[in-house]
C-alpha cells in the first residue's frame, strides 16, 4: 500500500477536499493523511515521516518549503494545481518543474500549461 501525505490547508474548502479524497484514496490502496502547512514543525518530526511515507503532495509554495526548510528530495513532492494562478506561479519556480514526481490538477482548464512546464498533468 502507498502512503501518502498531504502537506495542505486543513481549513476550510480545501480540507474538505482533501478529507474526501482520503477517503477515496484508501479505497484504491492508498494510504493518506493530512499534515497543516500553516503548523511548524521540527525537522526531526519531518525526517520521521519521510521515513515512512512515499510521497508528500503539496501546492507550489508547499513543495519549496519542503524542500528547502525540511530537505524532503523533490522526487518525493507531488504537485497539486488548483487554480491558474498555481499553475503560473509554479512556472516560476522552473528549478522544480522538471524534479517533482508528478504534476496533477483538479481542473481540466489546467491542462493547458503541460505544455508551459513541458510535462505531463495528471
Amino acid at each position: 500500500m502507498k502512503r501518502v501525505l498531504f502537506f495542505v490547508d486543513k481549513e476550510w474548502s480545501l480540507g474538505r477536499f482533501h478529507s474526501d479524497l482520503i477517503k477515496y484514496l484508501f479505497g484504491k490502496g492508498i494510504d493518506a493523511q493530512l499534515l497543516d502547512y500553516r503548523r511548524s514543525y521540527w525537522a526531526t518530526e519531518i525526517e520521521e515521516l519521510a521515513a515512512v511515507y512515499d510521497y508528500f503532495v503539496t501546492t507550489y509554495h508547499g513543495v519549496d518549503f519542503l524542500h528547502l526548510q525540511y530537505n524532503i528530495p523533490l522526487e518525493k513532492c507531488k504537485v497539486i494545481l488548483y487554480h491558474d494562478h498555481d499553475a503560473k506561479e509554479f512556472i516560476k519556480q522552473s528549478q522544480y518543474v522538471q524534479k517533482v514526481a508528478s504534476i496533477a490538477t483538479v481542473s481540466q482548464s489546467l491542462l493547458k500549461y503541460s505544455e508551459q512546464m513541458n510535462r505531463n498533468i495528471h
